[in-house]
C-alpha cells in the first residue's frame, strides 16, 4: 500500500489534491488529542540510563510460578498504562506513598545539567525539593505536573514466567511511541519480555491510528480472512475512529505476528467495543485502581480461566470471590507486603505533554 494518502486542499477558492505522508497525517491527528501549549523537556535533559530491577521477593516468585502454569503457544497482549504500569496522575488521591525506607523514585530528568535559580533557592532555602530549585521560565516543562509510574507489583516476574512457559507476549498501548520507547529504554527488563526473535512486539498509538485510518480511507484494500477478522472489522466500522480499537486484526496488521488469544487491558471503552461486536472472550478488563496490591494473582488466574474455558469475564477482580480464582495461589501467604515489597517507581516527564485526552478522532481530522 502507498505510504502517501490523497487529501483535499483549498487555495484561492479552488480544490486541489495534495499528497500527505502517512506518518505526518497520523502525527497531526494525534496532536488534536493532546493539550495545546504544553512543553516537552528537551531531549538532552532526558535521563536514558537503564534502571536495574530491585531484588525479587517471595511474592515475585509466586507470580512467576503462576505464569509458568500457562499453556505454551498462546499469545497475550498487554496494555501499558494502568495495566503493566500504575500512573500517579490517573491514580490521583489513591496513589499510595512508599514507605520511608523504600527506594525513592528514579529521576528521569538530568537535573544536574540544569542551572538552579539562585532567587528560588534564597527565597525557599536549599531544602526545597530538587525539581523546584529551577526556574520554569528557563525550563518551561517544569510547569507540567510531575508524574511517576510504578511497575505493578509482581507483573515483571509474572511476564517472565509466561515467557518461560512459551507464551508469546505483545504490548499494545494508546500511548505515544516516543514515550513508550523512552520507558522501554529505562526499563530494559520489561522491554526484553516483548522481544521475539529479532522483532519487538510493541504497538503504540501511531500504529493503532495508522491502521484504523487506512481502513477508513481505503476499505477496499482490506478483506476478512476469518470469522475473527469479520468481528474485528465490525469494531473498526464503529465511528468515530478510536485508539481503543485494539482488535486481533489490528495487531496482526501492525506486528505481523498472528492473532492474540487474549488482550489484558484496563480500558472500559476497549472492552465495550469488543463485547458489543462478539469479541468479549478476547478481552479481560482489569481494575486500574489496584496499584499496590497482589492483584496480579487475580489477573493471571482470570486470564488462565478465560483461555481454558472460553468464558467472557467482565473483570479480573470479579473472579476473586469465585472458588477457581485463587485455587492454588494462597494469596495471603504469597509474601506480598506493601511495606517491604521492592516497588520500582520512576519519574515520567513525557506522560503529561503526550497524554491523549480522548481516544476518539473526529472524521474531519482523518
Amino acid at each position: 500500500m502507498s505510504s502517501e494518502i490523497l487529501a483535499s486542499e483549498v487555495k484561492g477558492g479552488e480544490v486541489s489534491e495534495v499528497r500527505l505522508d502517512v506518518e505526518e497525517r497520523v502525527a497531526a491527528m494525534l496532536q488534536t488529542l493532546r493539550r495545546s501549549r504544553v512543553d516537552l523537556p528537551t531531549p538532552d535533559l532526558l535521563e536514558r540510563t537503564p534502571i536495574s530491577m530491585p531484588a525479587e521477593s517471595e511474592f515475585d516468585a509466586t507470580a512467576e510460578a503462576l505464569g509458568r502454569s500457562f499453556p505454551a503457544g498462546v499469545m497475550l497482549a498487554f496494555d501499558l498504562d494502568d495495566t503493566l504500569l500504575n500512573v500517579s496522575y490517573t491514580c490521583g488521591e489513591d496513589w499510595v506513598p512508599l514507605p520511608d525506607r523504600a527506594m525513592p523514585p528514579a529521576d528521569s530528568i538530568q537535573y544536574h545539567r540544569m542551572r538552579r535559580s539562585p532567587w528560588r533557592v534564597l527565597k525557599y532555602g536549599w531544602r526545597l525539593p530538587q525539581r523546584f530549585q529551577y526556574s520554569p521560565q528557563r525550563y518551561p516543562f517544569l510547569r507540567n505536573p510531575q508524574v511517576f509510574v510504578q511497575i505493578r507489583p509482581g507483573l515483571v516476574a509474572a511476564l517472565r514466567g509466561l515467557k518461560a512457559a512459551g507464551v508469546r507476549l505483545a504490548l499494545v498501548t494508546a500511548s505515544a511511541r516516543a514515550r513508550v520507547e523512552f520507558l522501554l529504554v529505562r526499563l530494559p527488563q520489561l522491554r526484553e519480555l516483548f522481544v521475539e526473535g529479532d522483532r519487538l512486539l510493541v504497538a503504540a498509538a501511531e500504529d493503532l491510528l495508522r491502521v484504523s485510518s487506512d481502513l477508513y480511507l481505503q476499505p477496499e484494500c482490506y478483506s476478512a480472512r476469518s470469522e475473527l477478522d469479520t468481528l474485528s472489522l465490525a469494531v473498526h466500522a464503529c465511528r468515530p475512529l478510536s485508539l481503543a480499537m485494539k482488535t486481533p486484526w489490528a495487531l496482526r496488521q501492525i506486528l505481523d505476528a498472528g492473532d492474540y488469544d487474549l488482550l489484558i487491558d484496563d480500558s472500559a471503552t476497549t472492552a465495550a467495543h469488543m463485547r458489543a461486536n462478539g469479541l468479549g472472550r478476547k478481552v479481560l478488563e482489569i481494575d486500574a485502581r489496584q496499584q499496590q496490591t497482589d492483584y496480579v494473582i487475580d489477573i493471571l488466574q482470570a486470564a488462565r480461566r478465560q483461555l481454558e474455558c472460553g468464558l467472557e469475564l467482565h473483570s479480573a477482580r470479579a473472579t476473586a470471590s469465585a472458588p477457581v480464582a485463587r485455587e492454588s495461589a494462597g494469596n495471603r501467604q504469597t509474601g506480598y507486603d506493601p511495606a517491604t515489597y521492592p516497588h520500582l517507581r520512576l519519574e515520567d516527564p513525557l506522560y503529561y505533554p503526550l497524554i491523549h485526552l480522548s481516544d476518539r478522532v473526529e472524521a474531519r481530522y482523518v
